[in-house]
């Protein structure tokens, strides 16, 4: 309060001060002006009294009302002047009692904050409940929790669909598809939701179900994509599985991890060429095609920008008449290929040996050496359109009946065990399509297909066995949407044994396709 007091003490002899400044000045002006006044009156007495009479006349109309008028217009100026700053340090002094009226609260406050610490510091402590001491450990390993979470939030991944892992460099995407399928079989067939030409019956007496309708979302399939990029090269793992075992449980398809140019697991064979199948809804697919998915090591060394090669040790598993296979080595897969924009030319080499043990006597084995080649590509249909292309595959060799489709449904045609010898014979087989897509719009779309089957049957093999099949297809497929895929498929087959007997089947498709 004294501080307070000294302060508006100052103020006051400063107006003060501001005032008596003001009264010098106008002493300091108005003086000589009134000396000179005086001089000039004294002048004018000793002139003559007409001249003196001129004289003042024009001192009176000219100097001494103009000297007056300046004299008073500074004066007024200065006392605005005065007013102005008089009011400006009335101000300042309001705001300085303001002010320390603030200052004096908040020392009350601080005095008051004091006091009750010194009471609390003063008690004895009590010893914290057991609810306090619950929320402590809960805050304490909430805040671990904090600082164990990554900086990084959930992004978009490097590759289409995905998203990155948040705290690495990791990203992943879900994909899969849903898939209802509705099949029509109008003669007897020995597949319900598919269309196997193997299962064709050749006789009255065989002949199974007669025509009937099938539904199912059994094909519907989930995957997990996993990718990340590291310091020493690209690294992936894929898991993929669907419905259509023989069971509605889930079915393992692909299951392989991949660091740089090395793959391991299980997926397509090296020997399937996938970008030369074409569109089709029947889950079976094409009679003539390798289709085999199975545990691999590949290798891919990297040879250009147009030619890529794959070389691959994969599971042998002989399917062998009459006889249980156990190779003791694996199958040896080299495939390379020629690519250029969407256009490509494949071909592949098996090696394998096809081991196995006679069923009427499993403690002696046999061994033959198998062999397979496989041709497959994908062409422009025309020059000047990218859309519509001619795709084809050709396989044969000597104990490659495994891989063949239709075969490997067949089962036993890798080779077979004479059951009165015992010796066993390789089977020389030959599978193949050619097909043609074609693009009726943006939406619609087509693709026609043609596969055969041949089996150079032994004489040891029963009458009954596989020689030759023959498939036809043709679909129209309609997409509204980009994840949306509706297709109509006709399909006919025909199956001849070995001693001449044939069967033919005719069925229709219709599939509904959501992809995510």
């Amino acid at each position: 309060m004294n501080r307070k007091k000294a302060m508006g003490d100052e103020l006051m002899r400063n107006r003060r001060g501001f005032r008596g400044a003001g009264l010098i000045l106008l002493m300091v002006l108005v003086l000589p002006a009134l000396a000179m006044a005086q001089e000039g009156g004294s002048e004018g007495d000793k002139k003559p009294k007409k001249d003196s009479t001129v004289g003042s006349k024009e001192a009176s109309g000219k100097d001494k009302p103009t000297t007056l008028e300046e004299l008073r217009r500074r004066l007024q100026e200065q006392l605005r002047k005065l007013e102005t700053q008089s009011q400006q340090i009335e101000s300042q002094r309001k705001l300085i009692e303001e002010q320390g009226q603030a200052i004096d609260e908040q020392r009350k406050l601080l005095a008051a904050m004091q006091t009750q610490i010194d009471q609390i510091s003063q008690q004895p402590e009590e010893a914290p409940s057991d609810q306090s001491i619950a929320f402590r450990e809960r805050l304490e390993k909430l805040e671990g929790q904090l600082e164990e979470a990554p900086e990084d939030p959930v992004t978009a991944g490097e590759f289409p669909g995905s998203f990155r892992v948040p705290g690495t460099n990791a990203a992943i995407k879900f994909g899969g598809f849903v898939k209802m399928s509705v099949v029509g079989s109008f003669d007897p067939l020995g597949s319900d939701d598919r269309f196997v030409v193997a299962t064709i019956p050749v006789d009255a007496e065989s002949s199974g179900e007669d025509a009937r309708t099938s539904l199912s979302a059994q094909q519907s399939r989930i995957n997990i994509d996993l990718r990340e990029s590291t310091s020493n090269g690209n690294l992936r793992a894929f898991l993929e599985a669907d419905f259509a075992g023989e069971s509605e449980g889930a079915r393992l398809r692909h299951a392989f991890g991949q660091f740089r140019n090395v793959l391991a697991g299980q997926t397509w064979s090296t020997l399937v060429d996938r970008q030369a199948l074409p569109e089709e809804l029947d889950f079976e697919g094409l009679s003539g095609r390798v289709r085999l998915r199975q545990a691999q090591i590949r290798w891919m060394p990297a040879l250009g920008q147009k030619v890529s090669l794959a070389l691959a040790l994969e599971d042998p598993a002989p399917d062998v008449t009459n006889g249980d296979g156990v190779s003791q080595v694996p199958d040896f897969i080299g495939s390379i290929r020629w690519h250029q924009g969407n256009r490509h030319v494949q071909g592949a080499l098996l090696l394998r040996q096809i081991r196995a043990q006679p069923n009427d006597d499993p403690g002696d084995s046999q061994s033959e050496f198998g062999w397979g080649l496989s041709w497959s590509g994908k062409i422009k249909a025309a020059k000047h359109n990218d859309r519509d292309h001619f795709l084809f595959q050709l396989n044969l060799g000597d104990g490659v009946g495994r891989y063949i489709n239709d075969l490997g449904a067949e089962g036993g045609q890798d080779a077979v065990i004479d059951p009165d010898t015992g010796a066993m014979e390789t089977l020389q087989a030959l599978g193949m399509y050619v097909a043609y897509n074609h693009w009726w719009s943006d939406r619609f779309r087509s693709t026609f297909v043609y596969s055969k089957v041949y089996v150079d049957n032994l004489d040891i093999q029963q009458n009954d066995a596989y020689k030759t099949t023959d498939r036809f297809t043709g679909n129209l497929l309609f997409s509204p949407i980009l994840r949306v895929d509706l297709g109509l498929e006709l399909l006919w087959g025909r199956k001849e044994t070995k001693d001449g007997q044939s069967g033919k089947a005719t069925q229709i498709q219709f599939g509904w396709i959501y992809r995510y």
